[in-house]
This record gives C-alpha cells, structure tokens and sequence, in this order.
C-alpha cells in the first residue's frame, strides 16, 4: 500500500487466486475500519499488481509488481516498473490519481516485487523544511466551516504571517477564494472560518505558507491542481 495524502491510501490489486489475494483481501477490511484525522473513512484506491517474475527473488515464488513501492518527492512520483505490457497502465493509473504531479516510471532488473523504489530511496527530506499537516475539517456554525492546519517552521526561522493562507472554492470549477490563517489555540495550529458550501457540493482547498528562511510550501504539494476535498 501507499499512503497518498491524509485521506487516500493505494493499495495493489493481486491478480485473481494469487497468493497474496487472501492477505492483501484481510488487510483491505483492516483499513476499512480505521479513519483519518477529520473522522472519515479512508478513501482505498487500487492499483492492478500482476505477477511477475524476478530471478533473484525467493526460490519458487512468483510475486506481483510493487508498483505502489513508490517514492513521492515533492511533485514528482518515482514509480518502479518490471518491463511487462501492464506497466503503461500503471503510469496511467498514478497519473489519474495524482493529478498535477509529474508521474516517472524507471525499469530495473533489480526491482523486486518487495523491494524497489520507497525500499531503496527511503526518505529524501529536509531537517529544516516548512511543513504543513491538515488538522481538521469541522461544521463551526450552521453556516461556516473551519478548517485548521498545523504549520511548523523546523528551521526555527519565523512565519511570515501574510503568507499563512487557505485557499477554497465551493465545488470543483472557479476561482479559489483566499482566506488568512490564523493562530489557533494548539501549538503551531492554525485555522480560517469559511462559508458552508451548499447541500450536496463538495469543498475543494489547499494551504500555503512561507517563512524567513525563503522556504514556500502548499499542501498538497502539487496545489492547484491537486486539492483536499471535504463534502460536510
């Protein structure tokens, strides 16, 4: 599996009767059960895994492509590929899924079906980033929504207040409103109030946020043209 945002978690398809059907179908009503931060269930996309072969792997056993051991660096997305017909539909799957985010498939005879991409990057990241974690999504009135955001500094360097922003819109067309951030009781926390969309539209927004040490940061990285959604 793959965690994709705070809300999505991509989790591979086996081929049909194929050994990790049975645990990958037991670890899909595991994650049924759990939610995410805000209290809803996550939202389980799926990615065809077919079997593949790879001479250095275990004696006998056949795995599946790990096409969701993956590394997401920034807006780009490194994606493991076995050199099979069913590698351009799994571009094309990521690039469905991640809208804005520029999608790279890179074939290795040394992929295995348990250790590419994520397994052999394990983690690019700056010790100094600006980083900025959604904290909720909550019904404040009957007609706003407040929505919070965790942003920290780990340089230690100062926010810079007219750059903490909320960006929304109702539905999924149009200009984004923008509204300031402000600090919040929690450390670190900040949030804005907004309209409360019509009955049955959905709520679109990302965050943005920079700080003294030159850093700019959205969340999602990859905004505008990839947003949280929210359907009160």
């Amino acid at each position: 599996m793959k965690v994709l945002d705070p809300f999505r978690i991509l989790v591979i398809r086996p081929p049909p009767g194929h050994a990790e059907e049975a645990s990958t179908n037991r670890n899909l009503a595991l994650l049924g059960q759990m939610k995410t931060f805000d209290g809803r269930p996550w939202e389980i996309l799926r990615i065809d895994a077919p079997a593949v072969a790879r001479p250095r792997e275990w004696p006998r056993y056949i795995g599946t492509a790990a096409y969701t051991n993956s590394l997401i660096l920034n807006d780009t997305i490194y994606v493991p590929l076995y050199g099979i017909p069913e590698d351009d539909k799994a571009l094309e799957t990521w690039r469905r899924m991640m809208p804005g985010y520029e999608v790279l498939g890179f074939e290795s005879e040394e992929w295995r079906t348990f250790d590419a991409i994520h397994c052999r990057a394990r983690a690019f990241f700056d010790p100094e980033m600006l980083r900025i974690t959604p904290v909720a999504v909550e019904k404040s009135s009957l007609k706003q929504l407040r929505v919070r955001a965790q942003i920290v500094s780990y340089s230690r360097a100062d926010l810079i207040k007219r750059e903490l922003t909320l960006h929304w819109r109702n539905g999924r067309a149009g200009a984004f409103s923008v509204a300031s951030l402000l600090p919040e009781g929690p450390e670190h926390v900040y949030g804005a109030v907004v309209p409360l969309p019509p009955d049955g539209e959905g709520f679109e927004y990302y965050f943005t946020a920079a700080d003294g040490s030159g850093r700019r940061h959205a969340a999602p990285t990859a905004a505008p043209a990839y947003t949280y959604t929210f359907t009160p």
